[in-house]
């Protein structure tokens, strides 16, 4: 089963909050015996099973999601994925048969708690929608990859010929933290493959 980057984020928002709940619940605990009103021992018994009931939870989900996280993401920093983003995207282009009109890599971004982050590139393409356009981000979604379309607009290019311009942002995971956020910038207009001798 694939699980989507954005679930990934999802999960690991929800795992995040529940510790933050966690440590303000134990700071607001009181502190010695003998100040202020004393919790019964049975109503602190219950207060630390559900603490211990949530940790474990907490920790069961992180093994698990761990091999799913290190199955979709790479391991390389963000600004080895750039160029290897632009090989494959030029590759499923050449195989849908569309051409790449521009390919413009974004800034790199922190994955919230820091232990990851997101490589962007935008993508831009006119083609007919059926079946070139689809058939691209189809390729790019395909769960064997690691490749997301994070954003997507297309718009009606020519009515006549039933093209339509697509621009899309297409992001990868790292779990190597991006040294220098903005490396990664730039555009790279009408890019032709290395290996595409026309």
């Amino acid at each position: 089963m694939k699980i989507s980057p954005r679930e990934i984020r999802t999960i690991v928002i929800v795992v995040l909050i529940a510790v933050v709940a966690l440590v303000i619940n134990y700071a607001t605990q009181p502190k010695s015996v003998g100040k202020g009103p004393q919790v019964p021992l049975e109503t602190a018994q219950q207060r630390t099973d559900k603490a211990t009931a949530a940790i474990q939870k907490i920790k069961q989900e992180d093994k698990e999601i761990k091999p799913r996280i290190e199955e979709m993401s790479y391991t390389e920093p963000a600004e080895e994925l750039v160029p290897q983003m632009i090989h494959d995207l030029q590759a499923t282009a050449k195989k849908t048969g569309i051409h790449l009109d521009k390919i413009k890599p974004l800034r790199p971004g922190l994955l919230p708690g820091k232990n990851g982050t997101r490589v962007p590139l935008e993508v831009h393409f006119r083609t007919p929608f059926q079946p070139n356009a689809v058939k691209f981000l189809y390729y790019v979604e395909d769960p064997a990859g690691k490749m997301v379309v994070e954003k997507l607009d297309i718009s009606s290019a020519d009515a006549k010929f039933k093209t339509v311009d697509v621009t899309a942002q297409i992001t990868v995971f790292t779990r190597a933290l991006a040294k220098d956020p903005g490396a990664a910038g730039g555009d790279t207009e009408n890019v032709k493959d290395k290996n595409d001798n026309s």
